[in-house]
């Protein structure tokens, strides 16, 4: 016992002799980068990250995180910089006059071409003037769901950062889960149920207890396959928070993984739950997702041809002062009536509603050209020609206005060529 009695106190001595003080460790990092190597830059970043997470509050974090992101910028870690400057930016951007934002600017041309919308939408969001917890929740947010190939791991890591740092932030169960989505949209399907799981253990008062078991669910019936826990999973979430607003999404996966398992008439019933409870919330979108896959799976899987062309109609008469909503329901409304009912008069009836409804859209070439060919066809080449000159005038730069010109032509000659 007294043996043990003084080797504590000689490593408590020990721990208490080595600490260093964290301005005097920044310096030393600081020195070693002005002539570093690429080896040597990488084992800085890992040092620096420990620094960032052993002295968040420290006076030197700001230029500990700013030199973090030099050092990732020069090993081409581009994603991880820019983790590094949104952090700077939320963390410090109320208190510091920085160039960050120009900074942030000029790394869009590290990323590709096809992600470079998703980068100018993260970097230009404002910070809100919040309390600094709520300020980096933004941040964590915001970069989540931007998700930009690369940010994965250094996003990780911030989570972890965060929830040593602040443990007793009010939101912290909703970034729980949060980190969960991360886990699962970069494939990591494991991690992201571990997360689920925990919010539904470890924070028995969650607001968030449907939605952290309802994930669950997910991960098992989209990326484990294993079906009949899933179903026990959406079942569990309906029966025991009948007022949740987890239910209508329950149900909706619940249809989706019927109709993979052939179960269309059980899915059909399920859809039709979710569509009542979507409308009752207002969640206009999901209701227009649930609305086209009852509509695919009644023209596609069941052959119910006429139950599809209702339910687009429903679909159009919900959706009709969302314009990118209409034209699509009305276009797949006219698909139907081509190829599954051969009612040309019906598929001209789609577009001209579209057209009639949205008739200066930038959208309208495609319907413009179709309810002109379907005009032509029936003998009314007027019709069709007037169809045409406006496809030409209002959408020049489309891809139909070529061809539109050549049958433009055409008609005109045979227009003449008839009086």
């Amino acid at each position: 016992m007294k043996k043990y009695f003084i080797s504590a106190v000689f490593l408590t001595f020990a721990l208490f002799v080595c600490a260093q003080d964290p301005a005097e460790e920044l310096a030393f990092y600081q020195k070693q980068a002005q002539n570093s190597t690429k080896p040597t830059q990488q084992v800085l970043v890992n040092n620096l990250q420990n620094w960032l997470e052993i002295n968040p509050t420290s006076p030197q974090a700001n230029r500990a995180l700013i030199l973090k992101a030099n050092l990732e910028r020069n090993l081409k870690e581009y994603p991880d910089a820019l983790i590094s400057l949104l952090k700077y930016k939320y963390e410090f951007g109320t208190t510091e006059k920085t160039n960050i934002q120009s900074v942030l600017k000029d790394g869009a041309k590290d990323f590709p071409r096809g992600e470079q919308d998703a980068y100018n939408n993260l970097i230009s969001a404002k910070i809100p003037q919040t309390e600094l917890p709520e300020r980096l929740d933004t941040f964590l947010t915001l970069a989540t769901k931007a998700n930009i190939k690369g940010t994965y791991e250094p996003l990780t890591k911030e989570y972890n950062a965060y929830f040593k740092r602040f443990k007793d932030y009010e939101d912290i169960d909703r970034l729980e889960l949060m980190l969960g989505d991360l886990h699962r949209s970069n494939k990591n399907p494991y991690a992201a149920l571990m997360q689920y799981e925990k919010v539904w253990e470890v924070y028995p008062n969650t607001k968030y207890k449907a939605a952290s078991l309802r994930m669950q669910g997910d991960i098992y019936a989209s990326e484990l396959k294993d079906y009949e826990r899933a179903r026990n999973i959406y079942e569990k979430v309906l029966n025991d928070f009948p007022t949740s607003v987890e239910r209508p999404t329950a149900y909706y996966h619940l249809a989706l993984m019927e109709e993979g398992q052939k179960e269309y008439q059980e899915a059909l019933d399920h859809l039709g739950y979710a569509a009542k409870l979507y409308q009752e919330q207002g969640n206009n979108n999901s209701l227009y997702d649930v609305l086209l896959f009852k509509a695919e799976i009644q023209e596609k899987r069941l052959k119910d041809f006429d139950g599809a062309v209702k339910t687009l109609k429903q679909t159009a008469t919900l959706f009709k002062n969302k314009e990118e909503k209409y034209r699509e329901t009305q276009f797949k409304l006219a698909n139907l009536y081509h190829s599954r009912l051969k009612d040309s008069t019906l598929e001209r009836k789609a577009y001209e509603d579209f057209l009639k409804t949205y008739p200066n859209s930038k959208h309208a070439d495609k319907a413009l050209f179709e309810a002109a060919n379907l005009a032509k066809e029936d003998g009314e080449y007027d019709l069709a020609a007037n169809y045409l000159e406006k496809l030409i005038v209002n959408n020049p730069d489309s891809d139909y206005a070529g061809k539109a010109q050549r049958q433009l032509n055409s008609l005109n000659k045979k227009i003449a060529k008839n009086k």
